[in-house]
């Protein structure tokens, strides 16, 4: 299991994670944010290694980072657990507020379904970015593999 936090902190330290992380054994990388934007924070599970995912805001250089992403993990074999900042929607009804381009929706679900990944619905708010507290969208998703949903089953 890992955990991809964006965040607007410029320093981490090890007795911040403790607090947040739900394993004794865990590590953490940590990019510092520059003003009040662009803070990464990933924390993992020693055992395990997690593919996290923080794709660019601009539709045009996502389909390479789609088929880097089939690539490794076609090389893998194991199951699959991608979490994370995808900056996209893969249906019309995880926005709101928003018209025009699509942008790269359908290189997304095309990418979903190559991978032969299940978008994990999360509880809690619908919306996870919003513009001008008038554009909404779902752009955080976690996407597993049934080999991964196999392994937890009866998880909600």
């Amino acid at each position: 299991m890992a955990f991809l936090l964006e965040t607007k902190l410029a320093y981490v330290n090890d007795r911040l994670v403790k607090q947040v992380s739900w394993s004794d054994s865990y590590v953490f990388e940590f990019i510092p944010s520059v003003g009040l934007s662009d803070g990464i924070l990933v924390i993992w599970s020693v055992c395990q290694r997690p593919i996290v995912v923080y794709a660019l805001c601009t539709c045009l250089e996502r389909p390479e980072l789609w088929l880097r992403l089939l690539v490794v993990i076609g090389s893998t074999r194991v199951p699959c657990c991608l979490g994370g900042d995808f900056n996209e929607v893969t249906r019309s009804s995880e926005q709101r507020g928003c018209v025009g381009d699509r942008g790269g929706l359908f290189e997304f679900v095309e990418f979903i379904n190559d991978g032969g990944f299940m978008d994990l619905l999360t509880l809690g708010k619908v919306f996870n970015w919003n513009c001008s507290r008038s554009k909404w969208s779902r752009l955080d998703h976690f996407l597993v593999s049934t080999e991964w949903l196999d392994q937890f089953e009866g998880l909600e």
